[in-house]
């Protein structure tokens, strides 16, 4: 591989360290990815099985990831009653959305197989939100915490359900954006590049992509070649 391209790769990687990203994936999950158990308030373990929204559902969730704002504003409103404290200035994001079906009675606990829907999974002790459909087209809002990939909540009934998470007033963004390759050097060319050069070309690419980058900046010049 090419000098520059390597120390292309370098650098953003180290950039990549340095930024606050949440990663946002919803279209990849499957419900075969999003499986679910439930175990009664006597113990008795429940079938629930995962399928695609329905419509109706379908359209909700579709205009929430089209418009984040409307989004917040629902989880918003759907906190209102309740003793859930959002984040302040926090951004939303849905993370994964189906429809669950089972026998659920009062005080059943559900745990919900959530791991698939971050590429890197979620971070132990997340607090990630249930957005639970209801039959007269409102929305109830769950609170839930993360542990081992699994997100717990007790549920009465079961219905659309779409996952939501929360940054901390960082904007939530897809973590593999497109981006255009990097020109191979020469190999015949001795033609150098500061790294303040490479790294603004990196970093220009990434807010097209609307992440928030956080560098240090540096001053030496290095040739592709020699990497000196």
């Amino acid at each position: 591989m090419k000098m520059k391209k390597l120390v292309a790769l370098a650098v953003a990687g180290m950039l990549c360290l340095g930024m606050s990203v949440t990663a946002f994936a919803a279209d990849s999950v499957t419900p075969e990815d999003a499986g679910a158990v439930a175990v009664d308030k006597d113990g008795n373990t429940i079938t629930i099985t995962a399928s695609d929204l329905n419509a109706e559902a379908q359209e909700v969730v579709d205009k929430w990831e089209a418009d984040p704002e409307t989004l917040k504003a629902d989880v918003e409103k759907a906190v209102e009653g309740t003793n859930i404290t959002l984040k302040e200035n926090a951004e939303y994001a849905v993370i994964g959305a189906f429809e669950y079906e089972g026998g659920l009675t009062p005080g059943s606990e559900i745990t919900f197989d959530v791991s698939a829907m971050l590429p890197n999974g979620l971070e132990e002790g997340q607090t990630l939100y249930l957005m639970h459909g209801m039959p007269d087209g409102s929305w109830v809002l769950v609170e839930t915490t993360v542990k081992d990939g699994k997100a717990t909540a007790q549920l009465d009934s079961l219905s659309p359900i779409a996952f939501v998470l929360a940054s901390d007033g960082t904007p939530i963004v897809n973590p593999n954006p497109p981006v255009d390759p990097v020109d191979p050097a020469d190999p015949n060319a001795d033609d150098s590049i500061t790294v303040d050069e490479l790294v603004n070309l990196i970093v220009d690419r990434l807010k097209a992509n609307n992440v928030t980058v956080n560098r240090t900046v540096v001053s030496s010049r290095v040739s592709p070649k020699t990497g000196e």
